[in-house]
């Protein structure tokens, strides 16, 4: 399913909010940061019949 080959710690996500709250971000604006271990980098199709989607 993931293509690291795990799912994401708590952590990483942690880490990622702050980073984005951060003055070191404040070039980051109206993005989307998926962190999914890569679950959603080129697999919206197979992820779309998983959850029955069109």
């Amino acid at each position: 399913f993931y293509p690291l080959g795990r799912i994401v710690d708590t952590r990483e996500v942690a880490e990622t909010v702050a980073f984005l709250a951060s003055d070191r971000a404040s070039g980051i604006t109206g993005a989307i940061l998926p962190v999914d271990a890569g679950l959603t980098a080129g697999c919206r199709p197979f992820i779309e019949d998983i959850l029955g989607g069109n």
